[in-house]
């Protein structure tokens, strides 16, 4: 008996001190009350002349076409190793990015490894990024 009650109190105290199993929400869903997330539009023109980039969370990265316009772009599912990008190229079947198409994301290789790791991730979603 003198195990059975620190064991039971052991137990209780774990369980009250774990999470409530809620997750942060991701993508698009963690930006809806953000004032920067604009309308979403169908495509990004002239993909070829995205110069630059940065990644908000494992689902979603903001693209720079040129000094004024920015998009944030979400992807179908968490993108592994998004976070870790040190390169985002664009594979579209047209100038334009558009839902479906695919970002090439490329980061450092990791332990014992010589090469770059690189994934492909779809895009699902594009908003205008009003920074």
């Amino acid at each position: 008996m003198r195990l059975v009650l620190p064991i039971i109190l052991t137990t209780i105290m774990l369980g009250s001190c774990s999470s409530t199993g809620e997750r942060k929400p991701q993508g698009l869903a963690a930006l809806q009350d953000d004032p920067r997330l604009g309308e979403q539009v169908d495509k990004i023109c002239f993909a070829r002349r995205i110069d630059g980039f940065h990644t908000l969370d494992k689902k979603t990265v903001v693209l720079s076409v040129g000094p004024r316009e920015d998009y944030v772009v979400e992807t179908n599912g968490a993108c592994l190793d998004l976070d870790y990008a040190w390169e985002i190229a664009v594979d579209s079947f047209s100038s334009c990015l558009t839902k479906h198409d695919k970002l090439i994301i490329t980061r450092g290789a990791g332990i014992g490894q010589q090469d770059p790791i690189t994934r492909t991730c779809y895009v699902n979603k594009i908003h205008k990024w009003n920074k």
